[in-house]
């Protein structure tokens, strides 16, 4: 449901809609109220209209924020599908005898889709190539590409 349908709902003072999320509720509600204490004269009306902006402001806000944490579940969920591909494709190799070089490839690109981030194998390949360092920088393993 947009602002502007919220809005015209809330002009007329009609109940909650069914079918509407956190955000669509709580910024449905404070229109409600906000029209009626307008109409009430609890509040003069550059006060509601100051208040109006700042409801629409912080219900766009919520809603961009809604839509970023869905994407990024998705992304997640993604990552996990992927995660349990290399896991099957890991035990299948492993159990044909594969090489544990090859075990280890498949291992890094498991771990890379589990944690979300893709430099993993980079990260590993530097610290394997550097005999004795424990820790390599992002800006390494970029150079390292």
């Amino acid at each position: 449901m947009t602002f502007e349908e919220m809005e015209r709902l809330a002009v007329h003072n009609a109940p909650l809609p069914r079918e509407i999320n956190q955000e669509e509720i709580c910024c449905f509600l404070s229109l409600r109220a906000l029209y009626n204490n307008y109409r009430k004269g609890c509040i003069q009306k550059n006060e509601a209209q100051k208040e109006k902006r700042v409801i629409k402001t912080r219900y766009q806000e919520s809603a961009a924020e809604h839509e970023r944490m869905f994407a990024m579940f998705c992304r997640q969920q993604d990552n996990i599908r992927n995660a349990e591909q290399h896991m099957r494709e890991l035990c299948k190799r492993a159990k044909e005898g594969c090489r544990s070089g090859e075990l280890f490839q498949i291992a890094l690109r498991c771990i890379s889709c589990m944690t979300g981030e893709f430099d993993t194998e980079k990260w590993i390949r530097k610290l394997l190539s550097s005999p004795g360092e424990t820790t390599v920088t992002l800006t390494e393993i970029k150079e390292a590409q």
